[in-house]
């Protein structure tokens, strides 16, 4: 039988849901970084990073903004095993699914191609297998 199934909670899950914790709270600090042009941290960037940075409107800064903080913080009920984080963690994926949506639907796929949706499909593919994570946890009654 596999551990996901298991009532005994696997010695990694605390140890995942921790380093999921720092993943959304450094793509946040990142998105800051971005959006306050700090130098040493932007030099780095593509070219076509830095195009969509000036083309993305200050609604969707702060729609991003709001999902990365919402998943830092369903990360951080995952990783204290509280039954909320299978919630949160879900209202995340599909708020990373919207932002993904209207990076591929708009005008930012024409012009700058796959960069465009380069980090929010990495970011729904992580919040994907957190949700999945979040629900088997909370099925083999490993949330309070």
């Amino acid at each position: 039988m596999s551990v996901l199934f298991t009532r005994i909670r696997p010695k990694w899950f605390t140890p995942v849901a921790q380093l999921a914790i720092l993943w959304y709270l450094a793509a946040l600090a990142l998105l800051v970084a971005q959006q306050l042009g700090e130098t040493p941290l932007t030099a780095a960037f593509f070219a076509a990073e830095q195009q969509l940075v000036t083309l993305q409107p200050a609604w969707l800064t702060l729609f991003s903004g709001a999902t990365l903080l919402l998943g830092a913080c369903a990360t951080l009920l995952l990783a204290t095993k509280k039954a909320p984080a299978v919630v949160l963690m879900t209202l995340t994926f599909l708020l990373h699914l919207m932002l993904l949506l209207e990076r591929s639907l708009g005008d930012y796929w024409q012009q700058l191609g796959f960069n465009a949706v380069a980090q929010p499909l990495l970011l729904t593919a992580v919040a994907g297998y957190l949700v999945f994570l979040s629900h088997r946890a909370g099925a083999a009654g490993w949330l309070r």
